[in-house]
């Protein structure tokens, strides 16, 4: 109280014709919830492709979400689709890293690649005016990975040191044991998307470009799109930068497929991108090939069958036939 100030002064007087505040005002009505629809096509290889118009602000977003996330890490390898992901940006067959974030730079693009549990993707956010060239940065990037062997080490170092300083967040730890808790270290979800130490150091670069071989491939992914774009700008620039990422086919060859020795005749699963030369696409067709792309199919019985395929390979082929199985994909 103020110097003087007696509390038994202290009087209060209430304000005249205020009674409503007596009574809590009812609450209002919800506001509606209009989630925009998108619309949908697809590209010839099988990308699908989504997009919701928004012509408010000249700004377009776009992203690539292909389904190749942490659960498709293969046992004793937590961490493989996070590297994988973070080494689409650090260098392609044209471009240097540095290169990369100059060319986002010079057209004011926002860049970014990453993974998640069950996803990996390229994000690009651009003005309206530098569509075309952020759409070929991001294609180059998508479509054209260098995995140099010096950008592997030094992404190596950054994420070995990343885990160490995780263990001073109580936070992390206690989600690392939540994981481990609830699906084991047997599991894909039972580790953080950047996996351990010991994980990142084994991971090799052969490694990393079968995670990307077998994982980002047209009908695995998607191109979603919003902003300030129409639908036949965005077909246009989809099939211009996309349209010819590998489109893949899949069949059972029999024993006796004129491909290969004798001895290694028995019935294969050959898996095939569109990329390969027409030779070998008609070829496997001709040999009871079957093109993912020709009918609807399950990608759960996809995935099954070409995970029988590669088992079917590694233990029983050798030589020849593994030359023939990396011809083949």
């Amino acid at each position: 109280m103020g110097a003087g100030v007696r509390d038994e002064e202290l009087t209060v007087t209430a304000i005249p014709d205020q009674d409503w505040r007596n009574t809590a005002p009812l609450p209002g009505p919800a506001p509606a919830l209009n989630l925009p629809i998108p619309r949908k096509f697809r590209l010839g290889n099988g990308l699908n492709v989504f997009l919701v118009e928004q012509h408010s602000l000249p700004i377009v977003s776009a992203n690539v979400i292909t389904l190749s996330g942490s659960d498709q890490n293969p046992p004793g390898q937590p961490g493989l689709a996070s590297f994988t992901a973070e080494m689409l940006d650090e260098g392609t067959g044209k471009r240097s890293p540095l290169e990369i974030a100059a060319d986002s730079d010079q057209i004011g693009a926002s860049l970014s690649t990453g993974s998640s549990t069950d996803y990996s993707f390229v994000a690009a956010r651009t003005l309206k005016k530098n569509v075309d060239a952020a759409f070929e940065l991001v294609s180059d990037i998508l479509l054209n990975p260098a995995f140099a062997p010096e950008e592997i080490e030094r992404i190596r170092h950054d994420r070995c040191t990343h885990i160490l300083q995780q263990k001073d967040s109580p936070n992390v730890l206690a989600v690392k044991v939540f994981f481990d808790a609830v699906y084991g270290s047997s599991h894909p979800y039972g580790y953080m998307d950047i996996g351990t130490e010991e994980s990142n150091q084994a991971i090799s670069r052969d490694l990393l470009l079968n995670f990307y071989r077998t994982g980002y491939f047209a009908p695995n992914s998607a191109l979603v799109v919003a902003g300030d774009i129409t639908e036949a700008e965005l077909g246009a620039l989809a099939e211009k930068y996309f349209g010819g990422w590998g489109r893949w086919i899949f069949g059972w060859v029999s024993r006796n497929s004129p491909m290969g020795p004798p001895q290694y005749r028995p019935p294969l699963l050959v898996v095939t991108s569109r990329k390969a030369d027409d030779t070998l696409w008609s070829e496997v067709l001709n040999l009871g090939g079957y093109d993912v792309l020709a009918q609807p199919y399950e990608r759960a019985e996809v995935v099954r069958i070409l995970s029988l395929a590669w088992l079917h390979w590694k233990t029983s082929m050798s030589g020849p036939a593994r030359q023939l199985a990396a011809c083949a994909s």
